[in-house]
């Protein structure tokens, strides 16, 4: 049985629909995250799971319960939010056990269970401190710290690392996702930053206007995105739609965008061959290489990016990016021959923007002007 299931959530304020009848299961011991651009609901989404807000209609349950009419303290969840919301006047102790003395715990409980959420946080030594005496992460670690020890069914987190330094986000997630494993509570989580979703998650609901474009894996959205808005949203850089046509010539069937023609393996030509729409394609960056036989191109931009190089190119018919390992010694405006594995291009139905299913692992083919 799912922890939290979510039918046909919908939210509006006045005319305005924020949320659109949203399905959503997430297991037990589940990390999920929300993610998408500002504006998309999921932080809208997250309220409303926890209490903070109330569904326009649809039904939220958590453990098999209806709770859309219970209080967010009767929803057992903890919430840690983007700017840290601790009390001033309060010592990092104080803030961390005020849950506990609000619920009428005995001082050694508050005591002991403060002093061990502190211990798993590396807080002990700031226990004194008052807020204004910490760093960000300091702060960021005193009000997750205040959610562990209410020892929650669910965690929720509102885009909790958002107003930290690069370096700190990075160790930050890797503090949550070390956290995650060893209490094994079911987690929400809000973010609009990818990496940061790709790295830490069960599964990512990647949100678009106020519905789910697609749920799943960190992997399948990033290989097998289910549409042309998740394709072009993960993946940094950004990949490019190409329109394509089919084109048969000695018994092998080929993609056609402009000049660049890509050979199509059994299970792309059959699956493409009956498809009858009109199709987009595209391709991720590593997939693509130099090569002494390749298509021509024309080189638009190239940016060393320490271990790779981010090349943007173009041909008549369309254009791409390949991310090429090491220092790649390229110049601006210049031309270059390049190959794409051809076994992982995406294939989109144009009119629908939906993903036409042809994956099959295969080899490098050159493709040829």
């Amino acid at each position: 049985m799912p922890v939290i299931r979510l039918e046909k959530v919908a939210k509006s304020y006045g005319a305005v629909e924020v949320c659109r009848a949203i399905d959503l299961e997430i297991a037990d011991r589940e990390f999920v995250t929300l993610l998408g651009p500002s504006g998309c609901g999921k932080t809208t989404t997250l309220n409303l799971i926890g209490g903070l807000d109330q569904v326009t209609s649809g039904s939220i349950f958590m453990d098999g319960r209806r709770v859309n009419d219970l209080e967010p303290i009767d929803r057992d969840v903890a919430m840690v939010f983007q700017n840290y919301a601790l009390y001033p006047h309060m010592t990092v102790a104080q803030n961390i056990g005020f849950n506990l003395k609000l619920k009428g715990s005995s001082q050694d409980e508050i005591r002991l269970r403060v002093r061990a959420t502190a211990e798993s946080l590396d807080l002990l030594a700031l226990l004194e401190r008052y807020p204004s005496e910490l760093s960000g992460g300091q702060q960021q670690r005193v009000a997750i710290g205040r959610a562990i020890v209410r020892q929650p069914k669910v965690f929720l987190f509102d885009e909790p690392f958002s107003n930290l330094d690069a370096a700190l986000r990075n160790h930050m997630r890797g503090e949550v996702k070390q956290l995650h494993a060893r209490l094994g509570v079911t987690s929400i989580f809000v973010t609009h930053d990818q990496e940061e979703a790709l790295s830490i998650s069960d599964r990512i609901a990647i949100m678009r206007e106020g519905r789910i474009e697609q749920f799943a894996t960190p992997d399948e959205v990033y290989s097998r995105p289910a549409t042309t808005y998740v394709a072009t949203f993960i993946g940094h850089p950004r990949i490019d739609l190409a329109p394509i046509q089919l084109e048969e010539r000695s018994g092998t069937v080929y993609a056609k965008a402009g000049k660049a023609e890509f050979p199509l393996n059994q299970t792309q030509r059959h699956v493409l061959s009956s498809h009858g729409g009109q199709l987009d394609a595209s391709i991720r960056p590593e997939h693509i290489a130099l090569a002494p036989r390749g298509l021509n191109v024309l080189i638009n931009d190239v940016q060393p990016v320490g271990p790779a190089t981010l090349v943007r190119f173009a041909w008549d018919g369309g254009s791409a990016v390949a991310r090429l390992n090491g220092m790649v010694r390229l110049n601006t405006g210049a031309h270059a021959n390049v190959a794409f594995n051809s076994d992982h291009l995406l294939f989109f139905d144009r009119a629908t923007g939906k993903l036409i299913n042809t994956h099959e692992q295969g080899t490098l083919h050159e493709i040829l002007a």
